[in-house]
């Protein structure tokens, strides 16, 4: 799996595309991912796109696995909010979890598409 990255746009165009540095494990691959941070607020994004693996980022922190793991995590971030979206080994699926947030609270009809898990 790639290193986590962080990829920052302005008005719509990429401006950057950055892997976090190389990481010791504990509070130095803490203080690596958050300063992906720097990269977007020194562009002027007003849009960011993030990538990491699970188990590999919590691995790396030494932090519980939560969630799905193996699983890919890809979040579009902008003023307004943001969507997470999660590669699972089951195949290749995609979870967008707004989706299933959604469906959690409200229920499925036959028009909101595949099902989700989770």
């Amino acid at each position: 799996m790639p290193p986590p990255v962080i990829m920052p746009l302005v008005r719509g165009e990429l401006v950057g595309l950055v892997w976090v540095r190389p990481l010791r494990v504990g509070e130095d691959a803490l203080t690596g991912i958050a300063e992906l941070a720097n990269i977007a607020a020194a562009a002027g994004a007003d849009e960011v796109v993030l990538a990491w693996e699970t188990h590999d980022v919590a691995t790396a922190c030494q932090l519980p696995v939560v969630g799905l793991a193996p699983c890919l995590n890809m979040v579009r971030a902008t003023r307004d909010g943001h969507v997470l979206h999660q590669l699972i080994e089951l195949g290749v699926m995609w979870q967008n979890l707004e989706f299933t947030r959604w469906h959690e609270r409200f229920g499925k009809t036959d028009d909101d598409g595949p099902e989700t898990d989770g």
